[in-house]
């Protein structure tokens, strides 16, 4: 095998990394790669992990499709460079966690699974006129951020925080934000 890839290393899911339907890679404890991508010639393959998993990427996401993301651990994006890709394919995600002082361009929507928290630490974050859907959006920390969804659509599911952050900017310039449940929010 290649190895167990890290901070470094791009992880590519292709053809060639699976001989049949429905193969499954399971995250234990936590993996960390540069860049994620996974190719829409694989047939239904599986990314699964517990709550206690976490997956560490520090560059791009591009998910496929036919992927079946069980992955219910924390997705940490931790980039310090600008202009990462985040295609998710249509896949239903977990928790995320922006917490690097790079960005990210959507070039799909953001699509979270139920209960999962979309949290922004440190970072800008660029929709691209891309839906982000939620059940929480929690604003944290002490680092520069930036939501930027002008011309998006922000569906927060059950509730939007923002308890104790700092440097935070947004531009929400035609933009469509749905709350669904409530509002909770200190500074």
């Amino acid at each position: 095998g290649a190895g167990v890839p890290g901070i470094n290393d791009d992880v590519v899911f292709d053809l060639n990394s699976f001989s049949n339907p429905y193969e499954q890679v399971t995250i234990v404890g936590t993996a960390t790669c540069h860049s994620m991508q996974w190719t829409p010639d694989i047939d239904s393959p599986v990314l699964a992990g517990n709550n206690l998993s976490s997956l560490n990427i520090y560059g791009s996401l591009t998910l496929d499709g036919s992927l079946n993301w069980k992955f219910s651990g924390t997705l940490n994006l931790k980039s310090s460079q600008q202009n990462n890709i985040i295609n998710s394919g249509a896949c239903k995600l977990g928790n995320i966690t922006f917490n690097g002082s790079g960005s990210w361009n959507l070039g799909s929507t953001l699509l979270l699974a139920n209960s999962s928290v979309l949290t922004i630490n440190a970072g800008s974050i660029y929709a691209n006129g891309n839906p982000i859907d939620c059940s929480v959006l929690k604003i944290t920390g002490t680092a520069k951020k930036l939501l930027d969804i002008s011309k998006a659509t922000l569906m927060v599911e059950q509730h939007f925080e923002e308890t104790g952050a700092q440097n935070f900017k947004h531009n929400y310039t035609n933009c469509t934000i749905y709350y669904m449940h409530r509002l909770k929010a200190s500074t």
